[in-house]
């Protein structure tokens, strides 16, 4: 993204890459301040502040690579140019990943633009066009599908889909949301920030420390849109989860006992814990916390407690997080454009002749619930300085509350359950679970099982899932076309053969395949259908 402020502080940056390339390290290191007041957007509307305009990079530009050598739809193109496309038949529809949905719309006429686009390609060629999404990307196609058909949004009627789209492909797609989003907006930590390296972390941290990370994630208001969605029907509670014997284990054989759905567990207070301290298994985890846990409703609750009144605003208005099992409801919920983007909430549309993938990487270990602690290492980073940790009022077990530090907890590893520094682990792509990037296209699955309620035309679902494989080289596997991590699913030769065929009228030969146990997962999901 670019800047195109010409007047305040923000007018130096003119036309510069504030995000996404070497020029965006090179102003945050020369000018934080500056750079974050042009980066924010305003906390009531969530558009542009005065004299403050940044925009996404239009065309392939903005999206075959971030920083030098990071490359992400670069490897798709490439192949795609192989087999005739060319900017003749291929758009790419970037967008400005701060804004919400509704916004998208208000400020840039995004949906708008890409309805007419696939519209003048239908017209010009006589052909539907096949859409592609990857991660957030996937979600906003998602909404689109119903923005584009609805009187509230594009008003294109309910055959637009059946008449202009083929293909619907989600790679990653991420759609029922991800548990990684709650602990960064609740308080500014995620695994890839606490896994740097101690001397890593400590750099970043007082660069950007806690409450100042957690203030950016919560003023770009979309990154809400990645919170999990289904309630403890789907992320299960202190009881059980849908996929808690899904797990890639750390140690062989190794089988946690503790529920994935106890979404937020507290630790008990460890007064002389330091970031090398390794419990011996289920220590820590055997003692009895004096904080409650939390499923995912509840802590989804402490994250609404702990909001700004703007920021709740946003929430409240712009995004729903819940599941719908009546058919009533989910009619009107054609109209309620805040449930567009929730897949559990809102219908495919009516349209027979859509096939729908979901193409995702398995078999790597994936954050799915966390463990925060009562004694924080991290503040002799900054002591006496109250102003970069984050705090919310926490129940204990007798029902009182009291502001409590929030922080995860990366002291506490336990190979045994699979916790790493305080995240417990899942199966997945590194970044998504099996169950939000596979439940709704798993036979057993939503718009499967329940099409009824969710996939009202009986469009065709195919869920194929991609098995990681590591190789020695290049480092970590990034660019290995044998990768299924979140981002090099993209550079990956069988997802990328996959495509092919799905993009040259081929889709036929894409069938579904799973090696994890996804079908057992949905199958554990019980709806109740309602009239």
């Amino acid at each position: 993204m670019e800047s195109w402020s010409t007047e305040g502080k923000s007018k130096k940056f003119f036309r510069k890459h504030v995000w996404g390339t070497l020029d965006m390290i090179r102003v945050i290191f020369t000018d934080k301040s500056t750079w974050k007041e042009v980066m924010k957007l305003d906390k009531k509307t969530g558009l542009d502040p005065e004299n403050i305009k940044i925009r996404p990079i239009d065309g392939l530009p903005a999206s075959e690579n971030i920083f030098p050598g990071y490359w992400l739809w670069s490897k798709v193109t490439r192949n795609l140019s192989a087999i005739g496309y060319d900017t003749n038949t291929m758009y790419i529809a970037s967008y400005d990943w701060r804004l919400t949905l509704d916004n998208l719309e208000k400020r840039d006429h995004y949906f708008s633009r890409l309805k007419s686009h696939i519209e003048g390609t239908t017209l010009g060629t006589g052909r539907k066009s096949v859409v592609i999404g990857h991660s957030m990307g996937s979600t906003v196609l998602y909404y689109f599908l119903k923005w584009v058909e609805s009187p509230e949004g594009g008003n294109g009627g309910d055959q637009w889909v059946e008449n202009h789209i083929e293909h619907f492909v989600n790679i990653g797609g991420a759609l029922l949301g991800v548990p990684k989003a709650l602990p960064s907006l609740l308080a500014g930590e995620n695994r890839d920030i606490l896994t740097m390296g101690k001397i890593a972390f400590s750099l970043f941290e007082r660069f950007f420390c806690q409450s100042e990370r957690m203030e950016l994630f919560r003023n770009w208001a979309s990154s809400a849109m990645m919170l999990p969605r289904g309630g403890n029907v789907i992320w299960g509670d202190e009881n059980g989860a849908p996929d808690d014997d899904d797990s890639v284990t750390m140690d062989q054989g190794a089988k946690a006992d503790k529920s994935l759905g106890t979404m937020i567990s507290f630790a008990p207070a460890q007064p002389n814990v330091n970031l090398h301290h390794n419990p011996q298994p289920n220590q820590s985890l055997k003692q009895q916390a004096s904080l409650a846990n939390h499923t995912l409703e509840a802590a989804m609750d402490l994250l609404l407690d702990t909001a700004s009144p703007e920021y709740a605003s946003i929430l409240q208005n712009n995004y729903s997080f819940s599941i719908t099992t009546s058919k009533k409801q989910l009619e009107a919920n054609d109209h309620i454009p805040r449930t567009w983007a929730n897949p559990l909430e809102t219908r495919l549309p009516n349209a027979p002749s859509l096939k729908v993938f979901c193409l995702y990487g398995v078999g790597i270990m994936t954050e799915r619930s966390y463990l925060f602690g009562s004694h924080d290492y991290r503040k002799q980073l900054h002591e006496g300085d109250t102003t970069c940790q984050a705090y919310g009022d926490v129940a204990d077990t007798t029902g009182s509350t009291s502001p409590v530090s929030l922080f995860i907890d990366t002291s506490i590893t336990d190979h045994s359950q699979n916790i790493d520094k305080g995240v417990r682990l899942t199966n997945g792509d590194k970044t998504v679970p099996i169950v939000s990037n596979g439940y709704m296209c798993a036979s057993s699955g939503g718009w499967t099982k329940h099409a009824d309620l969710y996939n009202p035309g009986h469009s065709t679902i195919i869920g194929r899932e991609y098995q990681n494989r590591d190789t020695k080289v290049p480092p970590r596997n990034r660019g290995a076309p044998t990768s299924a991590r979140h981002v090099e699913l993209l550079g990956n030769n069988d997802l990328l053969l996959d495509l092919l065929q799905i993009v040259s009228n081929h889709s036929e030969r894409i069938t579904s395949r799973a090696f994890s146990k996804i079908e057992t997962v949905a199958q554990r999901i019980s709806l109740e259908h309602q009239e």
